[in-house]
This record gives C-alpha cells, sequence and structure tokens, in this order.
C-alpha cells in the first residue's frame, strides 16, 4: 500500500486539469467579461457554410473590433449604400424556388443576401472577419430580418438593405435576437434585446487600407 504522500502529485495533478477544463470553455467563449449563450444558427445559414465552408471557419485570431476612423466610416457606408443599390431585393421564393436560400447575390437577393455580400466587401477592404456580424432581427412589419452588424472602437454599426444610412442599433425599432459569435462564424449566440446596442469591446485591429 503507498504511502498516502505518494498520491499528493497526482491530487494536485487531477486538480490542475479540472481548473484548466472548467476555465477553457468560458474564456473561447467569454465576451468582455460575459459568456456567450450559443443559439441555433439560421437554418439558411447553415446551408450556406456547407456551400461556402471557408467562409464560416474561425480565422484563429482573438476577435477584434475595427480601429474607427472618417475613412472607415466612408467606406462602411459606401458598401451600404452601394450594395443596397445594385442588388434589386427578391425572395428566395422566386430567385431559388426555395422559401430560404443564403447566397451571395449577383442581380437580386433578400435580407441575408445584402449582408452576406457586404460582409465579403468590407472583408476585401481589411476589416477584421470578427469585426462583421450577422444578425437576426424581428421587425415590426416583416418580421424575420437580417442585417450585418460592424463593430469598431467607436461603437457598431448596422448595415441594413432597407435603410441606405448606416445607424446605430438603438437608432432601430428591431427587436435583437441573434448573432454570429465573434470566436467562430459558424456559432451563433443570443442578443439582449433591450441591451443589444451595448456590443462587446475588444482590441482594436485596424488592418488593411
Amino acid at each position: 500500500m503507498l504511502h498516502p504522500s505518494a498520491n499528493v502529485p497526482k491530487i494536485l495533478l487531477f486538480l490542475l486539469v479540472a481548473v484548466v477544463v472548467a476555465w477553457v470553455p468560458r474564456a473561447a467563449t467569454a465576451d468582455h467579461g460575459a459568456a456567450e449563450r450559443l443559439v441555433p444558427p439560421p437554418k439558411g445559414f447553415i446551408d450556406f457554410c456547407r456551400r461556402h465552408p471557408g467562409e464560416c471557419t474561425s480565422v484563429g485570431k482573438a476577435p477584434a473590433v475595427i480601429g474607427f476612423s472618417p475613412a472607415r466610416f466612408d467606406q462602411i457606408s459606401d458598401i451600404n449604400r452601394k450594395t443596397n443599390l445594385n442588388i434589386s431585393y427578391r425572395a428566395d421564393s422566386y430567385t431559388f424556388g426555395r422559401l430560404e436560400f443564403w447566397e451571395y447575390p449577383f442581380v437580386y437577393g433578400d435580407c441575408e443576401d445584402y449582408a452576406l455580400l457586404k460582409k465579403r466587401q468590407l472583408t476585401k477592404l481589411g476589416f477584421h472577419p470578427s469585426s462583421l456580424l450577422l444578425a437576426t432581427v424581428r421587425t415590426q412589419n416583416v418580421g424575420l430580418h437580417v442585417v450585418l452588424l460592424v463593430l469598431t472602437s467607436d461603437g457598431t454599426w448596422v448595415l441594413d438593405n432597407r435603410n441606405p444610412s448606416v445607424v446605430r442599433p438603438q437608432a432601430t425599432t428591431y427587436e435583437w435576437l441573434s448573432r454570429q459569435s465573434r470566436f467562430n462564424p459558424a456559432n451563433w449566440v443570443a442578443m439582449d434585446s433591450v441591451h443589444s446596442h451595448r456590443m462587446p469591446g475588444a482590441a482594436t485591429a485596424t488592418g488593411g487600407n
């Protein structure tokens, strides 16, 4: 029989592992001190990821918000306005013969297609992917709706095919439901509809031009 003291290193090792295991999930999902609550992604998004897996893969970097500047704001506004003008709204049922089909639009698209295209265009301009989050909302008139959130060091902006101007989340009448996780674009997390405009902070990343 081993002396009780011989088990001490094993016990300490077990406790250390337990602490690490308990801490890692919170560290991986912590958002400025608050844990993200995972929710099921929109069904159309899941299908989109199957067809475009590269668009739903973590970049392996810490979440960041884009460094705000007048030039950056002009880029955000320009992408929102031009995309809204260049793409004609048409429901998926008419374009694809399906109730919901998320895809980059060429000529026609609906709300999520606008948001996907804006996200891709801003990524090409150097915006950090974790600062560009698709989000679902509930509107007073049309029901469920998808927009793009852009996290900057000066706060969050909403890019919306229903609005030619970019606005703050609190300036909308939407009920905020869910958004992409800043840690993994394939995951979606719940949003607080009352305080949804208080987006999480993070280290600033200027990136791009």
